[in-house]
């Protein structure tokens, strides 16, 4: 028997406009068996994140390199 699938989650490489992202949301809802297309709305808890991990990344980088020497 094989495994079931309820959803699937979309990672964009960037952000992009709601707009221009209207196309490709339209497309998703006509295809066989999808339910529901939602956008995921960009606010500043994303920014908080984003700007955590590159201190973490630098933190982690500088370690590697220090340890390294």
């Amino acid at each position: 028997m094989s495994d079931r699938v309820n959803g699937l989650v979309i990672t964009l490489e960037k952000d992009i406009r709601l707009d221009d992202m209207e196309l490709l949301m339209q497309s998703i809802r006509f295809m066989r068996g999808v339910a529901n297309v939602e956008a995921n709305i960009v606010d500043s808890s994303d920014w908080i994140n984003q700007q955590r991990i590159k201190v973490e990344l630098k933190e982690k980088m500088y370690k590697f390199i220090h340890d390294n020497l």
